[in-house]
């Protein structure tokens, strides 16, 4: 993997977390767990693929691996604020999805049988009768608390249809992922996004073609199982403009690498295509690219969108062929309270025994020993003619998002048991239809003092363009 090698050592000589992390890969599906007053599910990424045949989770999904995190950080933040729910102490049951939709619609399942009070009895046509193979029931079910929330999933598909099942049961949801949500048609009402949908993205695009007059266009779309761009809309909005999309490509399905190959190879045999649209996820949209320069796919104008567009690897690429991209972005946000958190706890400093276990489970070290000192970013030098020294962050910056849904249904829940700095009404007073009506509404201000609000489906973020530009000989946005 390139970037280990251009970014993989930090200026103190430490290993870096993505580096560690491939390293040391793990098959088994992460649940995490800790018990409170009321719960907040989640359903988020830690593998990239799942094997139902032997009911394993392969590669480790470095970007979901910060989610899952930031939840748990935001959990300790929350209950650790002795003002926005006194004496309520928020618990979690978080479920890696392993980027899989049957995987995802299994771990839904059971977090419905997990959090909500079901008993014996009937359900409309259906009878219920629990039964537990391993731990035959002798006795009640445990008092169920308050489940008010799930946050996740990632991808279109699984969130829509675990939000529709969350519905029946009057479980909200919310996603941090763009991809997750399209617009407010389709969408189920008990869904909310913390960024702006995909579609955004796409209108950006369409807005900067029509604006630099540009024609002859080709549109490349990457899209692993279980990801949807919707790069029809985009060409719904372009051909209704009367912009001439030249050529257009969809790489999906189990060769991908070898589609990528093909698909460069023909745009270097159409030199009347000049402007290219490439939009796909982190690690196959940054080996299009590779495999352009590789293929020395020169003279091109590039828009790009998608978790790709954030690479560093992009630095590495020959200013030729992608230099003065146009990358569209969600407003990307910098939190330092959080990246002291994650540092802290690789170097041993923090006590959160949840993540502990976490990282003994996966990596099979304890944080802060000596085969475990590692860093979340540091220098790298990229080389040519002239060496380029570019720092990296290594960690995903959509983790504010999932903090800032944790906070959203925090606060939700503060107005729904009229708390003040000192208590809250039992939670038993819990009402779902107070909490729903505080939640659509709600407004605060996030840990890093920006305003957080959204209405459904909507997102709470800005759609920003950066151009990579050739300065002193090094690449910058």
């Amino acid at each position: 993997m390139l970037i280990s090698i251009l970014f993989g050592v930090s200026c103190d000589g430490q290993k870096s977390l993505r580096n560690f992390i491939t390293q040391k890969p793990t098959k088994n599906a992460v649940t995490l767990s800790s018990s409170g007053n009321v719960i907040i599910a989640g359903l988020l990424p830690i593998h990239n693929s799942y094997n139902q045949h032997n009911d394993k989770c392969d590669d480790i999904d470095n970007q979901g691996f910060y989610l899952i995190l930031a939840m748990v950080f935001a959990m300790a933040q929350v209950n650790n604020n002795s003002q926005l729910l006194p004496g309520i102490t928020l618990g979690y049951d978080i479920r890696d999805t392993c980027n899989d939709k049957v995987h995802t619609a299994q771990e839904a399942l059971k977090i419905l049988l997990q959090l909500l009070p079901f008993e014996e009895g009937t359900y409309g046509d259906y009878y219920c009768e629990i039964t537990d193979v391993n731990k035959p029931n002798n006795g009640p079910r445990k008092e169920a608390v308050p489940f008010i929330g799930l946050i996740g999933t990632t991808t279109h598909e699984s969130t829509v249809a675990t939000a529709n099942t969350l519905g029946n049961f009057g479980i909200d949801q919310i996603t941090p992922s763009a991809l997750a949500v399209s617009d407010n048609t389709d969408q189920p009402k008990n869904l909310y996004s913390m960024q702006p949908t995909f579609n955004y993205h796409l209108t950006a695009i369409f807005k900067l073609i029509k604006h630099f007059d540009m024609t002859r266009i080709g549109l490349i779309t990457i899209e692993p199982p279980e990801t949807n761009y919707r790069l029809d809309i985009l060409r719904t909005m372009l051909q209704n403009a009367g912009r001439c999309i030249a050529v257009e490509y969809t790489i999906t399905g189990n060769h991908i690498a070898q589609t990528m190959t093909q698909v460069v190879q023909n745009l270097k045999l159409n030199n009347e295509i000049q402007v290219l649209v490439l939009v796909g996820p982190f690690e196959q949209g940054i080996s299009f690219i590779r495999e352009a320069d590789k293929q020395n796919l020169t003279g091109r104008t590039w828009i790009g969108a998608g978790e790709w567009v954030t690479s560093p690897d992009l630095y590495t690429i020959r200013k030729e062929v992608i230099g003065g991209l146009f990358a569209v972005t969600t407003q990307p946000v910098d939190f330092k309270q959080f990246q002291d958190y994650l540092q802290g706890h690789i170097e041993g400093k923090n006590s959160n025994p949840t993540l502990r276990q976490l990282w003994i489970k996966l990596y099979g070290c304890v944080p802060g020993q000596e085969d475990c000192v590692i860093s979340l970013g540091g220098y790298g030098t990229v080389k040519g003619k002239n060496s380029c020294k570019i720092y990296h962050l290594d960690y995903n910056k959509d983790a504010i998002y999932v903090i800032d849904a944790v906070y959203a249904m925090a606060n939700a829940l503060h107005h729904t048991l009229d708390c003040t700095t000192d208590a809250c009404k039992p939670v038993a007073t819990y009402n779902y239809t107070i909490y729903k009506s505080y939640l659509k509404g709600v407004k605060f201000n996030n840990l890093n003092g920006q305003s957080v609000e959204f209405h459904q489906n909507n997102g709470v973020r800005h759609i920003q363009i950066d151009n990579l530009q050739n300065i002193n000989n090094c690449l910058r946005f």
